[in-house]
C-alpha cells in the first residue's frame, strides 16, 4: 500500500501543490516555514480526519479561501482509490471516496493506515494521561475501523451525562434524593455509559496487552542498552465493574458535575525498567521511548489488518543525535515512509525520491 499522488489547493501555505510519490523512502527536504510538515499533515488529515499537530482541522484553511483540499491517490491490493477531504473556513467537512460523497465522512478511516513519528511525540511519554490516551485509540482504531465509532459513542455519552451532572450540581446537590425525572434520566444514561465504556476500555487493554512484547523489542534496538521497557492499561474500575465505581464516586460527581470514572480519565503506564518513565526517565530514554511506541504501533497495525501503514516522519533525524538516528534508521520497517528534513537527510537511509520545497512550492530533485 502508498501513496501515489497527493494534491493540495489553499491547505496552509500550499496554494496548488501535485505531489507524484513512489512505494519507497520520499525525502521532503527545505527551510524551516516551507511547507514541508503541511505536507504531512494533510495525509493525516485524509488518513484519519485530523490534524497530527493537534489543530483545528480548518486551520489548516489559507487565509482569505473559503477552504482547502486535500486529494490523496492511495494504491492498496492493486486497487487504486482516491479521497477527496474538504474542509471549509467555517469548519464544514466534506470526503469524497471515489468521486462519491460520503454522509458519514469517517467511513474513510482505515482506508489508508498511517504511523506518524514527530518530535511532539515525547508528550506522549511526559505529557498528560490525554496524549497516551489519544496514542492508544489510535491504533485501536487504526487495527480495526469500526472501533472509530465506539470512540465517537463515548464521547457523545460522556457529554450528555456530564450535562445532566452539572445540572444536578447546580440544583440539587446536598438534597436526599434526585427528583424522580432526573433518577431515571440518570438512569438512563448511567446504563449506556456503562456498556459503551466497559467496551471500550476493553479493547483499549487487548491493544496495551498486544503492544507491551513488541515495544520491549523496540525499545531494545532504539535505545541500545539493557533496559526493558513496558506499557499497561489495568484501570481499577474495570476490575470493580463501572456500575460499582460510578456508586462509589456518586455524591463526588454530585457535587463537582463531571463523570470521574471512565476510559476518558485513564492513564497508560509506561515504564522503563519498572519506573514510571513520565517521571524518572531521562530526556534521552524519554525520546528512545517515544521511538519505540511508533515502531510498535505500526509493526501492531501490520500484523492486525495484513499491510504495513505508510510511515510519516517528520523532522525527526534533527531532533536525534547520531546513535538514536542510526538505531531509528536500522529499525524502520519496509514500507512507503515520506519524511521532512530541514537538513540533508541521512546517507544511511536508502531515499529513492528528494523533493525541495519552499514556500509552498514542491520540486523533484531526483
Amino acid at each position: 500500500m502508498f501513496i501515489s499522488r497527493l494534491q493540495l489547493e489553499t491547505f496552509r501555505n500550499h496554494v496548488s501543490t501535485e505531489v507524484e510519490f513512489g512505494p519507497g523512502v520520499c525525502a521532503l527536504v527545505g527551510n524551516n516555514g516551507a511547507g514541508k510538515s503541511n505536507i504531512i499533515e494533510s495525509i493525516g488529515i485524509v488518513s484519519q480526519l485530523k490534524s497530527f499537530r493537534g489543530a483545528q482541522l480548518n486551520d489548516t484553511v489559507m487565509y482569505g479561501a473559503p477552504h482547502c483540499v486535500s486529494r490523496a491517490n492511495i494504491v492498496r491490493a492493486d486497487n487504486e482509490h482516491v479521497v477527496d477531504v474538504l474542509i471549509s473556513s467555517a469548519s464544514a467537512l466534506q470526503v469524497n471516496r471515489d468521486r462519491v460523497r460520503l454522509t458519514r465522512p469517517r467511513e474513510v478511516v482505515g482506508l489508508l493506515p498511517t504511523v506518524t513519528f514527530c518530535p511532539e511525540d515525547l508528550t506522549i511519554v511526559k505529557g498528560a494521561p490525554s496524549f497516551r490516551r489519544e496514542f492508544l485509540d489510535d491504533i485501536m482504531v487504526n487495527c480495526d475501523p469500526a472501533r472509530d465509532r465506539d470512540l465517537a459513542q463515548l464521547a457523545r455519552i460522556v457529554k450528555q451525562r456530564n450535562m445532566l451532572l452539572k445540572e444536578i450540581a447546580g440544583k440539587y446537590h446536598g438534597r436526599a434524593a434526585l427528583p424522580l425525572e432526573v433518577q431515571t434520566s440518570l438512569d438512563v444514561w448511567n446504563e449506556r455509559y456503562v456498556v459503551c465504556a466497559t467496551e471500550v476500555a476493553h479493547y483499549r487493554s487487548e491493544v496495551a496487552q498486544a503492544l507491551h512484547t513488541a515495544i520491549a523489542a523496540c525499545y531494545a534496538t532504539v535505545s541500545g542498552f539493557g533496559e526493558s521497557a513496558g506499557l499497561a492499561y489495568d484501570p481499577d474500575w474495570l476490575h470493580r465493574g463501572l456500575a460499582q465505581s460510578l456508586n462509589d464516586v456518586r455524591a463526588d460527581e454530585f457535587r463537582r458535575g463531571t463523570t470521574l470514572v471512565g476510559p476518558q480519565r485513564d492513564d497508560v503506564e509506561l515504564t522503563i525498567d519498572g519506573a514510571f518513565a513520565r517521571t524518572h526517565a531521562s530526556q534521552g530514554q524519554q525520546r528512545s521511548l517515544a521511538l519505540a511506541l511508533r515502531l510498535a504501533s505500526h509493526e501492531l497495525i501490520a500484523e492486525q489488518i495484513g499491510v504495513a501503514p505508510v510511515l510519516l516522519l517528520d523532522d525527526v533525524f534533527s531532533e536525534l543525535d547520531p546513535s538514536r538516528s542510526a538505531a531509528l534508521i536500522s529499525a524502520l520497517p519496509k514500507c512507503q515512509t515520506i519524511l521532512t528534513s530541514a537538513i540533508e537527510p541521512p546517507e544511511s537511509l536508502a531515499i529513492e525520491r528528494i523533493y525541495d520545497v519552499d514556500h509552498g512550492q514542491v520540486i523533484r530533485r531526483r
